[in-house]
Parts: structure tokens; C-alpha cells; sequence
């Protein structure tokens, strides 16, 4: 009876892996570049806008990494990102100055050269009046055989390669020209719901831990707070539905048994 129990358990947890490698191959990672990042002159808003959106349309994200204006460290960790997630969404560092290092990383990382985009020159160059000085024209220097994102505000476009997605670090550029290819990120319909539980998470981490192995393949997370008294908000989402209704069905009535046992405290 107790090897049946171990096996049952071995095979449940191997089912927790195998999902949780799935989950993180199917998700996208989000490379934020730029040393003005790390050293705290620009903050960064453009990854919160990204995650928004993204899961709006049902898309996971995986990871959120900010990466220095360093070519070695941007080629090692773009070609890190590549292989571990479907999709890599980068902002940032494809202007015209010497620091704008994406388009050669984004190049040496899918090992294509890089070369003057004839597409991208005659964008660039019709909102310039077809004036293209050198400066202008090094926007213009993408990897070879990449498809362009359009840019109808400064005409410098972005571009896809392989599985990586490359957008200006500039908001306004980068809203605008995420619209055009969202569609390629769209996933199927996350469900959610909570649990408002007026305790702290030490009362009942337990349960959670249980729910979790029970089904693997609903996301639950615990977000406490804290007012006169300690309260926890208990989110629940999964792309089967019947699974998250089963799950929101075990934990509820639960929780309100730990709720009713345990007066609210600061000290939770």
C-alpha cells in the first residue's frame, strides 16, 4: 500500500513538472534593454503595458528580464530566451547612437547578418522627405531575412526574426507598433476567479498547498494584505474551466471554516 501511495505521488508530481515545463516553453519573455533601466534615470513602464495586453489576449508571460546595453551579455541571454520560451518580446535600443546595440545582438543571437533592409530604408526615408543621412540609414541595418513592423510615427520600423519580436523602448512607438502583431501572441481564454479571506495566509497556507497538488494545472496565488488586519486575496485562474470551478468549489467552504475559526490579527 505504501509503495501504490508513493507511485501515485511520484506520477502526480512528474504531471506538475511536465505542465510546468509546458506552461514556460508556450510563454513569452519580455526583454526590457537598456543601461538607463538599471541605473534608475527611466523607469520602466513598458513591460507592465506589455504583460496587460498580452494577457488580455490570452498569452502567458514567462519571464521579464532587463538586460545592459553590453553586447556579450545581450547575445548570451537573447539566445538563452530563444530557446526557452515561444517568444521573445524586446524594447529598447534600436535608435541611431552608439548604445542602441539590439539589431546586432538580435542578429548575432539568430546567427544571421546583419544587412541594409530595403524595406526598412524606404520607410525611414519617407517621413524624412527621402532625405537618409548614414545615421538614418543604420535603422536600416537589420538581420537578413526578418519581417518589419511598421513605425508610422518616425518611420525607424521594428522587425520579427525567428521567435523574437524587437520594439523601439519610446511608449508611444512601441503601443502603437505592438498592435499590428498582437494577434500572433493570441492564446486561449484564461478563467479567473478569488477568494477573499479575512485571516492571514499562515492560517491556511496549508489548504492551498493541498488545492495546488490536487490540480497542478490551475494557477492558485496568495496575495496578503494588510488594513486594520491582516486579509489575504486568493486568485485562481486556469484555461479549464471545469477545473477551476472544481477547484474554487473545494477551497471556499474551506476557508470559510478557517475564516470562522481564527478572529482577524495584525499579527497573521
Amino acid at each position: 500500500m505504501a509503495r501504490t501511495m508513493a507511485a501515485v505521488r511520484w506520477l502526480r508530481d512528474i504531471r506538475a513538472v511536465v505542465y510546468y515545463v509546458a506552461m514556460k516553453r508556450s510563454a513569452i519573455a519580455i526583454a526590457v534593454i537598456g543601461d538607463e533601466i538599471l541605473n534608475g534615470t527611466t523607469r520602466d513602464g513598458n513591460s507592465y503595458w506589455l504583460i496587460q495586453k498580452l494577457v488580455e489576449i490570452g498569452a502567458d508571460v514567462g519571464i521579464v528580464v532587463v538586460l545592459p546595453d553590453d553586447m556579450d551579455e545581450l547575445v548570451e541571454r537573447l539566445r538563452e530566451l530563444c530557446r526557452q520560451y515561444s517568444a521573445v518580446i524586446t524594447t529598447g535600443g534600436i535608435g541611431p547612437t552608439h548604445d542602441d546595440l539590439t539589431r546586432q545582438a538580435v542578429a548575432r543571437a539568430c546567427d544571421r547578418p546583419l544587412v541594409l533592409n530595403r524595406g526598412a530604408e524606404e520607410m525611414i526615408a519617407g517621413l524624412h522627405k527621402g532625405e537618409l543621412n548614414e545615421v538614418r540609414r543604420r535603422m536600416a541595418m537589420l538581420p537578413e531575412g526578418c519581417e518589419l513592423i511598421g513605425n508610422r510615427q518616425t518611420g525607424a520600423p521594428g522587425f520579427h526574426v525567428d521567435n523574437i519580436y524587437v520594439f523601439p523602448g519610446i511608449p508611444g512607438l512601441l503601443h502603437d507598433m505592438f498592435e499590428q502583431v498582437a494577434e500572433n501572441f493570441r492564446g486561449s481564454v484564461l478563467y479567473k476567479d478569488s477568494i477573499e479571506v479575512s485571516v492571514g495566509e499562515s492560517r491556511f497556507a496549508d489548504l492551498l498547498e493541498d488545492a495546488q497538488k490536487k490540480w497542478p494545472d490551475v494557477s492558485i496565488g496568495s496575495y496578503p494584505k494588510l488594513d486594520n488586519w491582516a486579509w489575504v486575496e486568493v486568485r485562481i485562474r486556469s484555461r479549464d474551466l471545469e477545473k477551476l470551478k472544481e477547484c474554487c468549489s473545494w477551497l471556499r467552504p474551506r476557508l470559510k471554516e478557517v475564516e470562522e475559526k481564527h478572529k482577524p490579527s495584525r499579527e497573521d
